[in-house]
């Protein structure tokens, strides 16, 4: 238990407390050790009938901090919408099982306890461990993601819909963007870099504001990757919803910067499944823009600038080389 966990309302944490005796009092959870108590969440690692488990739930109810009450019911629906599915198995193998759960008041879940070496370079979460890059877990990756994008609306049951977002359109990223016009233009030591920058998302906004909207996830970094042996799992489901189908791959091919090769065969493989799509070259260069974008704007809040530096670096490199009108994926 670390005491700079906890929440600065006592009064949350007193009800949370207690609505976490009833439900592990109810379900039959033992608990053998405190894992976290606040900001957001409390949770516990213990016993579930013979399995191993982990219990959490949201310290928060809707009115107390809506953005948080929403993202882990999410997480909850989501994976219950798994473990019933008969289309995605492939899919609700790579994700934890639930044994319990509930929304209400406070969503909270019981869950398999997953096992593996998370993949992010200890210390950090934007660095990928180099033995990840392998041709077994590419191949692992895209079949997940193939299955992901492949869910469609009508499959989700109905009290799932309302807390999914659409898509981000560009105008609604640059609203994001904007208030960080300045420092873009110093980090590439460009005056009027942002304007070039906006006027190459505004080019671009029709092709990635009519995108086709796929499932995504959202945070596909690498302590999110547990690998345990053969076994491959993906956690932290908080985030999914709707997005543009390139958004996750572009994320895993961005910290993927010093395995060119891994890199291009990423990028190939995925292509082939949007093959049809006749503007997936414009909409991946978009993407990848974007988060790019993004990258230059973080390195000021990154918690370790070492684990980011290097993915800065390579953002400010593919900013500059689309407003320069470069191809920034080479296959060759």
């Amino acid at each position: 238990m670390r005491l700079r966990d906890l929440p600065t309302n006592a009064a949350d944490l007193a009800r949370a407390e207690r609505m976490r005796a009833s439900v592990i009092a109810r379900t039959g959870f033992t608990s053998t050790d405190r894992i976290r108590i606040g900001p957001r969440y409390l949770i516990d690692q213990g016993r579930f009938g013979k399995q191993t488990a982990i219990f959490k739930m949201c310290i928060f109810t809707k009115s107390r901090h809506r953005e948080t009450f929403e993202k882990f019911s999410r997480e909850v629906l989501f994976l219950n919408f798994l473990q019933h599915s008969l289309r995605h198995r492939r899919l609700a193998a790579a994700v934890p099982a639930v044994y319990d759960s509930g929304l209400g008041t406070r969503p909270w879940y019981i869950r398999e306890y997953v096992t593996g070496t998370p993949q992010n370079v200890r210390g950090g979460n934007v660095r990928v461990q180099p033995s990840f890059y392998t041709e077994a877990n590419r191949a692992w990756l895209l079949s997940v993601l193939r299955d992901l994008q492949s869910i469609k609306e009508r499959e989700l049951p109905r009290a799932f819909q309302p807390f999914l977002y659409r898509p981000f359109t560009i105008a609604k990223i640059r609203g994001f963007m904007d208030p960080h016009a300045r420092r873009i233009d110093r980090t590439l030591n460009q005056r009027g870099a942002y304007q070039n920058i906006v006027r190459a998302l505004r080019r671009r906004s029709r092709t990635y504001d009519h995108a086709p909207r796929v499932f995504g996830h959202q945070e596909l970094y690498g302590p999110h990757i547990l690998i345990d042996g053969s076994r491959r799992r993906l956690i932290d489901w908080e985030n999914i919803g709707w997005s543009v189908p390139t958004s996750d791959p572009a994320t895993v091919w961005l910290r993927a910067h010093d395995r060119p090769a891994w890199q291009r065969a990423f990028h190939r493989s995925f292509a082939r499944t949007w093959s049809t799509y006749p503007r997936f070259e414009e909409l991946w260069t978009t993407t990848v823009f974007v988060h790019a974008v993004f990258n230059v704007i973080n390195l000021r809040f990154a918690s370790n600038r070492a684990d980011f530096i290097a993915l800065e670096r390579v953002s400010e490199r593919i900013v500059r080389a689309v407003l320069a009108g470069k191809r920034i994926v080479n296959n060759e």
